[in-house]
């Protein structure tokens, strides 16, 4: 007959090794969970810093939004990872991943390099083009006259924005308006438009010499007529009233384009 004793041991040293594999599994799926709670964490927290990168650098609305478009994932979805309701998963981060081409880039600092700062998109096609004219030229200008008609278009100018037909574009001189806009620069002004204070205007006196400043109304002098100013900001320079002498508004500017200071190309360093 068996050992009786030594069944019964036997016995209890198996349950005892079942018991043990099995606490030992259950802490490993423990771990296994915990870790992979902190990888949605962390994917979460990289999400909701690329919204907030967004969000400062073009504003807060619709900053969920572009950023979702920006990495060709549902706008849902993304609101849904932010607020924690839901999950970014193996899949979406890996889409992601190929998106910025950094498949890291949800790990936090300490583990890898920083997030990639995805900061530009591919530029919108232009609306149209506008003329760029001269000074001369601006000063002829009357309402609701074609720019074109004054035959002294020295090039086209593209526009990404809306803009009426009668727009046009003129190239910044001198340094009255600096450190804002400098020698070179060239501004979109709309006829259309009507200026708000602090707008920045083309206007032009009673001899025709058109000149770009900043608007600031005044209000209505003595005999209740509404006058403004025309500021530089170049604090060099005095503004212009139009109570004082005869000043026309021409347009408003609508967009600029800056100029930028010619460098030595880095390849021939």
């Amino acid at each position: 007959m068996p050992d009786t004793l030594a069944l019964a041991n036997h016995n209890v040293n198996r349950s005892s090794v079942s018991h043990q594999c099995l606490a030992a599994a259950n802490v490993k799926c423990m771990k296994d969970q915990s870790l992979q709670d902190q990888i949605y964490n962390q994917r979460r927290t990289a999400l909701i810093a690329m919204i907030d990168a967004e969000a400062k650098a073009r504003g807060l609305n619709g900053a969920v939004r572009r950023v979702a478009d920006r990495l060709d994932i549902d706008r849902s979805l993304l609101s849904q990872i932010k607020g924690g309701y839901r999950n970014c998963g193996e899949d979406l981060a890996l889409k992601i991943g190929a998106k910025l081409g950094n498949q890291d880039w949800w790990r936090s600092p300490e583990n890898t390099h920083t997030l990639f700062d995805a900061n530009v998109e591919p530029a919108p096609k232009p609306i149209r083009k506008v003329p760029l004219i001269s000074c001369v030229a601006a000063g002829r200008l009357t309402e609701a006259m074609d720019p074109y008609a004054l035959g002294a278009c020295e090039d086209e100018v593209p526009v990404y924005g809306e803009v009426s037909d009668y727009s046009f574009a003129l190239r910044v001189k001198g340094d009255s308006m600096e450190p804002e806009f400098t020698e070179g620069d060239v501004v979109i002004i709309d006829p259309d438009v009507r200026p708000q204070p602090g707008d920045f205007v083309v206007a032009k006196n009673h001899e025709e010499e058109a000149t770009f400043k900043k608007y600031r109304p005044r209000g209505r002098n003595e005999q209740g007529v509404e006058y403004f100013e025309l500021v530089p900001l170049n604090e060099n320079y005095a503004p212009m009233r139009s109570d004082l002498e005869h000043l026309h508004i021409i347009g408003t500017m609508v967009m600029s384009i800056k100029k930028r200071r010619a460098k030595p190309h880095w390849r021939d360093k």
